[in-house]
């Protein structure tokens, strides 16, 4: 499967985000993991919701998950787009888009991510999104 390009609105980097969108240009989701308690955390993270440490590492995600909850954006000028709150299998949530999804999809169904990259070699962010079902191509490794 050919990675999707990601035509939606920008991501913006930063310091703090920077180690996380190298990894996703790399095609690997990453979470957030604490040195104190090895809660796992959202790559938004910047302390443990546990133990409140501030010390977070870089961990790869499987890339598999469930939806948590979804809804279908129709107030975009184009295409309707499925938006989801996706647990992951380590357990952190992610917001993200679902690619080739019709209409709302149940919570509970399993989906994979995808790296979504800028089209055409555009400036921006590369991005999860994810899948129904497994894919053929995880985005991890």
């Amino acid at each position: 499967m050919t990675p999707p390009t990601s035509t939606g609105p920008s991501a913006r980097r930063d310091d703090f985000s920077a180690d996380y969108f190298d990894a996703l240009a790399r095609g690997h989701l990453m979470v957030r993991r604490c040195q104190a308690c090895a809660h796992l955390c959202p790559p938004a993270a910047r302390s443990c919701p546990v133990c409140h440490h501030g010390s977070l590492d870089w961990v790869a995600s499987t890339g598999r998950g469930r939806v948590v909850s979804a809804v279908v954006d129709r107030n975009r000028g184009d295409e309707p787009r499925t938006l989801a709150f996706v647990e992951m299998e380590e357990g952190p949530w992610i917001a993200a888009r679902l690619i080739d999804a019709d209409g709302l999809v149940p919570a509970g169904t399993p989906v994979t991510v995808v790296i979504q990259h800028p089209a055409d070699g555009g400036s921006g962010e590369s991005v999860p999104a994810f899948v129904v079902g497994e894919a053929a191509t995880t985005g991890t490794s």
